[in-house]
């Protein structure tokens, strides 16, 4: 018996060495596609480092993310958490008919607070016209496919605060609910991702359109293409379940003349267009929608109206922004996550008086950048 057990723990010890030769022997990753990530890299070690502690705390950091494997053990992981019976994995309900759901955050009153006082006091300067649109996310709209009690109308709080906030502000608050919640039955969001399709944003727009002061257009007045059927998004990328099937990412192309140059200020990019068709070729493809995330992303159309709109924003305006392009000559997306210098300074120098705050209701609520806004303003 003693032999035996000398036997096993020879072979743990040789498969344990193993691994961390393999693992060390293997190239570091510097960017995961399966989380959509950044991954932890070596620390260099220093005497402060090792002494404080942050060196192991690093490596910790940096064996995780770099574990040989890695992906595959998430995906065996989240599998088993399902087959076991638990709801979710990582903060993603496992939803009815495949539908990957993102959690929401429990109602957050300071950050609202701090978030709707910043665009009253932008209101405040009375050099703009600023509305606010908060969009239900998945969790809202699909929560007929949530498990059992796990709904809580966090989102409905908050747009009701929110307007309640802004009562006497002269800021429109602007509420899609109801309009997609008429659409839910269609594929309005994406089962393996946080955002809503492209049929969702152009239902999103219609609401938009008709409270910015224009009638949005018809449908009928778009060739929807199918651009990708392997679409595999934010929540599946938490959940990594093998068996969900892919979403798939359309298009909405004008049936009118109208063209559109889209510029990523100060980075010394731009698309010819509103697509970034070469993101379909990986793994994050709702990158396809404006080139993703950018400090300011400024869209010039074709139309000569005069007409301004800044969008400050999260990349819930991503697939909604395109449709909203067809009305103005100029759209500035101002992302505060990313721009640090002064918005209102930016908004003056480029002549614009239309302003919308354009954001899934969550983020609205839970956000920590949309102070810069007040603290450029005296």
């Amino acid at each position: 018996m003693k032999q035996l057990n000398k036997w096993y723990c020879i072979l743990f010890s040789a498969v344990l060495l193993t691994f961390c030769i393999v693992n060390v022997a293997t190239p570091q990753k510097a960017f995961s596609d399966n989380e959509n990530r950044p991954l932890a890299q070596f620390p260099m070690p220093s005497a402060e480092s090792i002494l404080s502690g942050d060196f192991m705390t690093d490596f910790e950091s940096y064996s995780t993310d770099q574990f040989i494997g890695r992906d595959f053990f998430i995906t065996i992981k989240a599998g088993a958490e399902r087959a076991a019976g638990k709801r979710e994995n990582n903060g993603v309900y496992f939803g009815k008919d495949s539908y990957l759901i993102q959690k929401v955050p429990a109602l957050d009153l300071r950050t609202l607070s701090t978030n709707t006082a910043a665009v009253k006091k932008l209101s405040s300067l009375d050099k703009f016209n600023i509305k606010v649109a908060l969009v239900p996310t998945a969790y809202e709209i699909e929560k007929d496919k949530l498990p059992a009690y796990a709904y809580q109308p966090v989102q409905r709080d908050i747009v009701s605060l929110t307007s309640s906030l802004f009562e006497q502000s002269g800021v429109a608050l602007i509420d899609p609910y109801p309009v997609l919640n008429e659409h839910r039955e269609e594929y309005i969001y994406y089962r393996t991702d946080h955002h809503q399709t492209a049929y969702g944003g152009y239902y999103t727009y219609q609401v938009l359109a008709q409270e910015l002061g224009f009638a949005p257009y018809r449908i009928e007045d778009f060739t929807v293409r199918e651009m990708s059927r392997s679409f595999y998004g934010t929540t599946w990328s938490e959940a990594t379940l093998p068996d969900i099937e892919p979403d798939t990412i359309y298009l909405f192309e004008p049936n009118f003349d109208i063209s559109f140059t889209t510029e990523f200020i100060g980075e010394n990019k731009k698309l010819e267009g509103l697509y970034d068709l070469e993101a379909l070729s990986q793994k994050d493809k709702y990158v396809m929608y404006l080139g993703g995330n950018h400090p300011i992303t400024k869209i010039t159309s074709s139309l000569q109206n005069g007409k301004k709109l800044a969008v400050f924003k999260d990349s819930y305006a991503h697939n909604i922004v395109p449709f909203l392009a067809n009305h103005y000559e100029e759209i500035h997306m101002i992302d505060p996550r990313y721009y640090n210098l002064d918005p209102v300074a930016y908004l003056e120098e480029n002549g614009i008086t239309d302003v919308l705050m354009l954001y899934s209701a969550s983020n609205f609520a839970s956000d920590t950048n949309l102070f810069k806004i007040s603290a450029y303003i005296k």
